[in-house]
């Protein structure tokens, strides 16, 4: 799943290149199950931006079920 969202975020996100080094960003979404949409997105974020602070906020917690 890691891999899929990596992929999906590069080609929807992050074609567009901001400058948050020093800024605060706030991540909202709805419902985070496994996370991995959420570290990628911070992963991401953190390998072109200096000393950024991520914070996330969620609405409720999905476990997956297998």
């Amino acid at each position: 799943m890691l891999k899929r969202a990596k992929k999906m975020l590069k080609k929807c996100f992050f074609k567009n290149k901001l400058n948050l080094t020093n800024k605060n960003v706030l991540i909202v979404d709805d419902v985070v199950t496994s996370g991995a949409t959420i570290r990628s997105i911070c992963e991401e974020l953190e390998k072109t931006n200096e000393n950024i602070n991520i914070k996330v906020f969620f609405n409720s917690y999905g476990k997956t079920l297998h």
